[in-house]
């Protein structure tokens, strides 16, 4: 806080922070905010850093130009490419001259200048672990279990905070913890009792029957009644265009649920002509939203970004003249499926 207050508060500056996932950096850029308010009259901004917009355009459109200082947070800088950010960096240093600001990655840049300060945030010592630890669990634990669980973690702040809140939620000690946080395999199905399952088994044979039945199913009422998937959650309705996908020849890759990048599907088709890959982005709207020009434009980009076949943006809604308009002009890179066409899908995949 001192170092942050040393560089940002009274003249404008900027300051690097990095360090691993979950350490702290973005708990000290909004403390640090809070605590500093009056230095930054003009207010704080927070920018989340994306792969498909440049630094200057995301911060031109959420940051409003004033005579006021104040303090701009840019975090998520490693979802940049490492070859425009450093470009972008030096532009909107050069266009905020009055104002500080405060970048937050992971790692460290090489081309980052010495001269720039920086702040790399380190796992807690042994005192800060125990004091941690104590405060989560309302009681003091021992040097050599603070020092077990700290070793473990690196010192994580986050994760000890997590392991903390176990431990006092089922009463556990902190070797039964470590226990469980130990690497296992176990390939197969299990019965309730851990026993693993032989394929040839009648348990086996009924788990299995269960889920591909419980995937049918739901299919067949999705077919009869197509209205179904606007209950459906943004993830469900991933989930039902990866499945139609698989269904329909494509070997499908769901992205992680948060954080996608524009992206919610990897598609790949191989044929006599070579390997296809297409990228897949679904937005569960209401059939009176309608999906913008923004977006197919977004999607482009990501398309070209990863040097994909071509990308599909499918909904539950429909498209607006605009974006129709845009996809017209790059029809073989990105193709539209509205409520209608996953329709067409479903009625493939069942057989009419």
């Amino acid at each position: 806080m001192e170092f942050l207050k040393e560089q940002l508060c009274g003249q404008p500056g900027i300051v690097w922070v990095y360090g691993p996932c979950g350490i702290g950096k973005s708990s000290l850029a909004r403390y640090f905010a809070e605590v500093n308010r009056a230095a930054f009259p003009g207010g704080a901004y927070w920018l989340h850093a994306t792969a498909l917009e440049p630094l200057g355009r995301t911060e031109e459109r959420e940051v409003p130009r004033g005579a006021q200082p104040y303090l701009l947070v840019l975090d998520d800088l490693d979802a940049r490419p490492q070859g425009q950010l450093q470009g972008e960096t030096l532009e909107l240093k050069e266009s905020r001259r009055n104002d500080s600001i405060i970048m937050i990655s992971r790692a460290l840049p090489v081309w980052v200048p010495g001269d720039v300060p920086q702040l790399s945030l380190l796992g807690f010592s042994e005192a800060e672990v125990q004091a941690l630890l104590h405060r989560r669990l309302g009681a003091a634990l021992s040097r050599e279990s603070c020092q077990l669980l700290g070793d473990f973690l690196g010192g994580h702040p986050l994760g000890l905070t997590l392991l903390g809140d176990l431990m006092r939620a089922e009463g556990l000690n902190p070797r039964e913890v470590l226990e469980r946080l130990q690497s296992f395999s176990a390939p197969g199905l299990v019965s309730d009792s851990g026993k693993q399952l032989g394929e040839d088994t009648r348990e086996h044979k009924r788990v299995v029957s269960d889920v591909v039945d419980v995937s049918e199913e739901f299919l067949r009422r999705v077919h009869r009644e197509p209205g179904i998937v606007y209950d459906l959650s943004s993830r469900g309705f991933e989930k039902l265009v990866a499945e139609l996908l698989q269904r329909l020849g494509y070997s499908v890759q769901l992205t992680p649920a948060s954080r996608d990048g524009g992206k919610d599907i990897y598609a790949a088709r191989k044929d006599h002509l070579g390997t296809f890959l297409y990228i897949v982005e679904c937005k569960r709207y209401a059939p009176d939203r309608r999906v913008g020009v923004a977006l197919v434009r977004q999607l482009h980009g990501v398309v070209q970004a990863e040097q994909a076949t071509a990308g599909i943006l499918a909904t539950t809604s429909f498209f607006t003249r605009d974006a129709q308009s845009f996809q017209e002009t790059i029809a073989s890179q990105v193709s539209l499926r509205d409520y209608y066409e996953i329709r067409k899908w479903l009625d493939t995949v069942m057989g009419g």
